[in-house]
């Protein structure tokens, strides 16, 4: 399995950053951080107690390791083939197909491609149609490529962090 964060969106301004961090508390240490364009994480675990071991499947108000979750799978769902063959007169033909589906990836190209957290590295294309002030890019999880945070040197909100972001249909 691919496990990892699940993106909630792009902070589209100033107001935004501060409802989501009024309650998300562990993002207030981190308020210098992080700016209109970056994206912003779910809340969908809380840490280990008596009753649950690991992790508590009740959200905790706070963003950390413990909202890792599956956001991929690696083995897949299916296989399929079809072998097809025929002969006239002395000649044959034979195809063969396979395939297999429901499996996910994790794009480590895209995730290199699109980073824009440091200088002078190559950078996609689409990296153009980033968030700007000018370009309020919204999260699409439909459209990943083209559903970018704001450029940055070093990535200070963690808006490249392992998460389905990254995580495509194989």
């Amino acid at each position: 399995f691919i496990y990892g964060y699940k993106v909630g969106g792009i902070y589209q301004s100033e107001d935004e950053i501060e409802q989501y961090q009024s309650v998300y508390e562990d993002q207030v240490a981190n308020r210098d951080l992080v700016s209109p364009g970056d994206m912003w994480f779910q809340d969908v675990r809380g840490p280990a107690n008596d009753q649950e071991r690991f992790y508590s499947t009740t959200p905790d108000s706070i963003v950390n390791s413990n909202d890792r979750t599956f956001i991929g799978n690696t083995i897949p769902e299916y296989f399929y083939g079809l072998n097809l063959g025929a002969s006239y007169k002395g000649f044959d033909i034979s195809f063969f197909f396979q395939g297999l589906g429901g499996v996910d990836k994790y794009n480590s190209e895209l995730s290199k491609g699109v980073s824009m957290s440091s200088t002078g590295i190559n950078q996609w294309s689409n990296t153009l149609n980033r968030w700007t002030p000018n370009n309020m890019n919204v999260w699409d999880p439909n459209n990943k490529a083209n559903s970018l945070p704001r450029a940055v040197r070093n990535d200070p909100a963690g808006n490249n962090r392992y998460s389905d972001r990254f995580v495509e249909s194989a």
